[in-house]
Formats: structure tokens, sequence, C-alpha cells
């Protein structure tokens, strides 16, 4: 939440910091070198200001640490600019690194300054990512799902050769979760193209992503980029599944986006693409005016390019509550029996101040009761003697004073909170309970 005109945060490489050169005597147990290539394997092994410098690092096992360290192409990694590789369970934690792709010509789509194919979790906070001739970050496909946390970074200058500006892509991947927030995607260069600044979906067929979060980040595109941020399960690929995607509270200035994409978020119409279901996409901020840049909807597209409904007939949530859900779900509920309701939520919010309620169309209001902290925020509501609804319906959330925040310090986007639950039955006038429940 950038409550403040700039917060900086450092990254890439401490300030004088002094690099070593790998060789086999100074690596830690579990790493070893091989010509150009230092292979980590097993152990928990930390690399510590490395120098990477042509020399490409390969990670198949093992939970491995890297830290104020560079890793830089040169012409000898040939036309992949590959200078890191991640496979087998292997966990990989970068942080105060610089990646520099050194802009050395590869080929397009199949550069990738770092590829990434393990089941453990690759984690990048603090890095600086720049100049890479292709794609800088390629999750590629593998067995089982993998979890990803990309934040606190700075991505600058990618696709300089191929224009092609895959900051991070993901390709036949099978993701566990990924939280992609407070990064920064700078693109000034001419020429560019590929999926956008932040992109989350799959160019390769059988992806399965899911519960991807995607916040606060801020996406600068002087030049030339196709579109700023969305999800889509696949793009062109063939079939792909996609559960759980939130992209919220997003800032960009999009002087450099094409205008024929006909949003600033990603449009799913053109690939006949469908969106991850449940998805949650709000508040992308215009940074040059401060005004939110609305999701396009078919009415309002450009060509083929829309964001909802999409291919599937699905829309996505237009706030943080991706569902609302009732106990009982069907039947007849008279008065003095209750009905649970649950506002299933994009991430975890904590509810603080007041009391927020739902305005049912009975006339009366289902009370929050428990789950602050979680993404499954529970109300209830008694039915009362005359309530009556046929079928039982929320039609808006009051605040109450309350202060909703997830762990970052958003604020919580309820507008147009409503829900309809088909064959449940509120009947004031007598006292039969519904099934399962005395009263």
């Amino acid at each position: 939440p950038w409550n403040a005109a700039g917060v900086d945060y450092h990254v890439g490489m401490s300030s004088g910091t002094s690099l070593v050169v790998p060789a086999s005597g100074n690596l830690p147990a579990g790493c070893s070198i091989a010509g150009a290539t230092v292979t980590c394997s097993s152990g928990s092994p930390t690399l510590n200001a490395f120098n990477f410098d042509g020399i490409l690092l390969t990670i198949t096992g093992g939970a491995v640490t890297v830290s104020n360290s560079l890793f830089k192409v040169e012409a000898a990694q040939g036309t992949s600019a590959r200078i890191l590789s991640i496979s087998g369970a292997a966990t990989a934690t970068f942080t105060n690194d610089e990646f520099d792709g050194n802009s050395i010509n590869g080929t397009q789509q199949a550069s990738q300054t770092i590829n990434i194919s393990t089941t453990g979790t690759t984690t990048f906070r603090y890095d600086y990512f720049h100049s890479a001739g292709g794609d800088m970050i390629d999750f590629n496909s593998t067995g089982n799902a993998h979890n990803e946390v990309i934040q606190y970074n700075l991505f600058a200058n990618i696709g300089y050769s191929v224009a092609h500006s895959d900051t991070i892509q993901w390709c036949g991947t099978k993701v566990a979760s990924a939280d992609i927030s407070f990064n920064t995607m700078y693109q000034p260069l001419s020429g560019l193209s590929g999926e956008g600044l932040i992109t989350a979906n799959s160019e390769c067929t059988g992806a399965a992503n899911n519960n991807f979060v995607i916040r606060n980040n801020t996406l600068i595109s002087l030049t030339q980029d196709n579109f700023i941020i969305g999800a889509t399960v696949t793009q062109d690929a063939g079939t792909a599944t996609g559960t759980y995607a939130t992209i919220i509270e997003n800032y960009t200035d999009a002087t450099g986006v094409l205008g024929w994409t006909g949003s600033a978020w990603f449009p799913t119409g053109y690939y006949s693409a469908a969106l991850p279901n449940p998805t949650a996409m709000n508040t992308l901020i215009n940074m040059k005016t401060g005004a939110a840049i609305p999701v396009s909807s078919t009415a309002a597209k450009t060509g083929p390019y829309y964001v909802y409904p999409d291919s599937a007939a699905y829309s996505p949530a237009l706030n943080d509550v991706f569902s609302i859900s009732a106990v009982p779900a069907s039947g007849t509920v008279t008065t003095g029996n209750s009905v649970t309701l649950t506002m299933n939520m994009d991430v975890p919010w904590t509810i603080t101040g007041g009391t927020p309620t739902l305005t049912l169309n009975t006339g009366q209001t289902a009370s929050y009761a428990s789950g602050s902290g979680s993404a499954a925020l529970v109300f209830g509501y008694t039915v009362q003697a005359g309530d009556s609804a046929n079928p039982l319906a929320v039609t808006s959330l009051t605040l109450n004073g309350a202060i909703i925040k997830d762990a970052v310090g958003n604020t919580a986007t309820l507008s147009g909170v409503t829900a309809n639950f088909a064959g449940l039955v509120i009947n004031g006038s007598g006292s039969t309970a519904w099934p399962g429940q005395s009263g």
C-alpha cells in the first residue's frame, strides 16, 4: 500500500561487496565445479559473494542459498543465454543478487537467463534482474507442483535482443503456490513485445497453475509492451488448468502499453483462453493520474481482446471475495433457526474495529462471527418472525467501522459483494425447522 510519495528498498549486491570466482577450493560442501559449470546437488550449501561471470550455476538437489553474488551471461553460454538452472527436488533461495543478461543475442522463445524446473520452492528476494537478451525467468514443466516466491525485486530491460519481453514465463508448469509481490518491472526499451510486465499464464500445454497472489507491484512500460498484468489458464498451448488467482493493488505507468490490447489487464480473448477459476482482480492504479484502471468487458473490448467473461463464460471477482457459501445450502429455514454465511476471500484478511454485516434480502443482516486472520470470514443470521426470501440473497456488505486488511497492509476491496443462494428459502411465518436442526 503505497501511502507515501515513494518507497525505497535495496536490490542487488551490498555496496562494497568483494566477489570471489568459484574454484574447487572455495565452494561449500554439496557444490563442485567442472569447467564453466558449478553444480550444487546436496546438503544446505550457502554461496555468498561469488562471481558467476560466464559460469553456469546448476542446482539439482539440496537446499541452496545464494546471496550478494553476481550472475552475468557471456557469449560462451550460447544462444540459450543461460546463467542459472534449477531442477529436480531442489529448494533454492536468492537474496540481494544481480542477474545480468549482458544483452547477449539469443533465440526468441528459447533464450532463458534463468531456467527453473524444480519440484521444490524457489525464492527470489531483493534481486536485480536486467538486460536479458530473451526471457529472464522461465518456469518449465515438472511432474509435481512447485512453489514460487518472487518479492521486492527489480526487473529492467528484459527482452533486449529478441523483442520478447517476458520478465517471468510459465511453460507447462504445475504451480502449487506463487507469491509475486512488491516487484518493480521497468521497460524503457523500444521494440519489445512478449507477454507483458507480469502475466501469469502458460505458453505450453499441461499446465496446472494454482494459488497465484500478485499484489503491490510497480509496472512501468515507457515504450512498448503488449499488456500489463493478469492471469489466464493457457495462451495457445492446449489443455491446462488454473485456480485461485489473486491480482490486486498493483500500480502502473502504462505509457508504452500497446493501445490495441483494449485493456491494461491481460486480455484473455485473443488466444481463446480461460481465466483461472476463481480469480479476484481489482485495484490497478494509474500512477500518473491516481485513478483506478477498470477491467475491460466484452462491451469495451478492442478487436479480439477482452478480460471478462472469458472463453468459458466465467467472470472474475472484481473485489476480494471469491464466493459466499451458505449452510444450509438449500431447503427452508424457519423462525429461530440460523444460516451461516462464509465469505471465501482471495487471501487471509484481519478484521479490527467494528463488526461488519452482510445485508440480506429478508430485511435483516448477518453479523461477522469469526475467521479474522484467515481467508474464510464467517457471518451468522438467525431467522426472525416475518422474514421471507425465496431464495436468500446477500445484497451488500457494511463495515460498521471495521477495518479489514491483509498481511501487507492492503485494505480489502469489498464493493459489489453480492450472492444468491438458489434453493435456500427463508420462511419466518412458522416454526418448522430445516432437517437436522430443532426449532
